[in-house]
């Protein structure tokens, strides 16, 4: 189970472990990309991101987080050492925003924007 933060209704959604089903309240339904789901992990964060999820890290993540979709990251004071961006397969993203302090980022963001806020010791997209 998951729980998301949807910002453009400013509210909670509790989430089936697929992504796809919200279980509580059950009227909504979850536009990834208006949502935020804390992650701690590289599995977890591949596996919200290829939903169109925006990441929010609970801890630092030093392996190389690869992700298929362009999606908005806030690392709330922790550290995403390496993000490899690979295309943007299913991604409704835009504009991607990449807050607080990571190491590289790299990759292909396709059409994609991505807003710097914060720091990364390397940029190459």
């Amino acid at each position: 189970m998951y729980f998301a933060w949807d910002q453009e209704k400013n509210q909670m959604l509790y989430l089936m472990s697929d992504l796809e089903t919200v279980y509580y309240p059950e009227d909504v339904t979850a536009v990834p990309a208006n949502c935020w789901i804390t992650v701690g992990s590289k599995a977890e964060a591949e596996k919200v991101s290829k939903k169109g999820y925006n990441l929010a890290l609970e801890r630092d993540i030093t392996e190389t987080i690869v992700l298929s979709n362009v999606v908005s990251i806030d690392t709330l004071g922790f550290t995403a050492s390496v993000v490899q961006f690979d295309g943007i397969s299913d991604s409704v993203t835009t504009t991607a925003k990449m807050i607080g302090s990571f190491g590289e980022l790299s990759g292909n963001i396709g059409g994609a924007s991505i807003i710097q806020q914060g720091s990364a010791s390397s940029i190459s997209l």
